[in-house]
């Protein structure tokens, strides 16, 4: 994990390993591709996305998860949780310290759904707040809202990624920090045994295994 700073306070911490590259989803009973990162787009996953993240990255997902909370050094604190989609993260870092609130937005309704489903079976719901929304239009959140931030594998899925990140600043308090936690492929420079794997895993046994399981093999594409 590496860590660096930018501007007041703003942090960013990024985890190597495989790209989990979302591109497009076809969906069901339409003939028009959905938008990368949109909701309608993840609506069509919803249901095997957290099995999918487990098997993708080989079950190391909740590791990688609870090593970018503990980068936060969370106390006493209000939590924005970006691109939450089923609200694993923003439930454990609710577990990881009890006096976090945590606010999760995702613009997928079917995995907010799903989300809310573990918060309640969590007894979270004091504490965990899960609201439809995106990174790049967070105006239901005045300046300086959050103490800190994080995004797991959703700021690749940003429709407008410099938008995204230009508004959690904006509602990110002053010397508060963000973690991003991002799958990540092989450097286009980068040679020898363990690249050829990765792109081999990447681009043809990623795309088998999610269309074998989500029935959108274009999603994994």
């Amino acid at each position: 994990m590496k860590e660096t700073k930018k501007g007041c306070g703003f942090a960013v911490v990024l985890a190597a390993g495989v790209i989990l590259v979302v591109c497009a989803a076809e969906s069901h009973g339409s003939d028009h591709l959905v938008r990368d990162g949109s909701g309608e787009f993840f609506d069509a996953i919803a249901s095997t996305y957290d099995l999918l993240n487990s098997i993708i990255s080989l079950g190391l997902d909740h590791t990688w998860r609870r090593t970018a909370i503990k980068s936060l050094e969370l106390d006493v604190s209000r939590l924005l949780d970006v691109a939450t989609g089923t609200a694993d993260v923003a439930i454990l870092a609710a577990e990881m310290n009890d006096h976090v609130n945590v606010v999760g937005i995702d613009p997928s309704q079917k995995m907010l759904d799903i989300g809310k489903e573990k918060v309640l079976k969590k007894q979270m719901t004091e504490r965990v707040q899960l609201l439809i929304g995106k990174a790049e239009n967070l105006s239901q959140f005045k300046e300086e809202s959050f103490d800190h931030e994080i995004v797991s594998f959703g700021v690749r899925n940003f429709q407008d990624r410099e938008a995204g990140l230009k508004e959690m600043a904006r509602v990110l308090k002053k010397n508060g920090r963000v973690a991003i936690l991002e799958l990540t492929g092989t450097d286009e420079n980068e040679k020898g045994l363990l690249s050829t794997i990765r792109e081999l895993f990447i681009s043809t046994i990623m795309p088998i295994i999610g269309g074998l399981i989500s029935g959108h093999r274009e999603t994994y594409r």
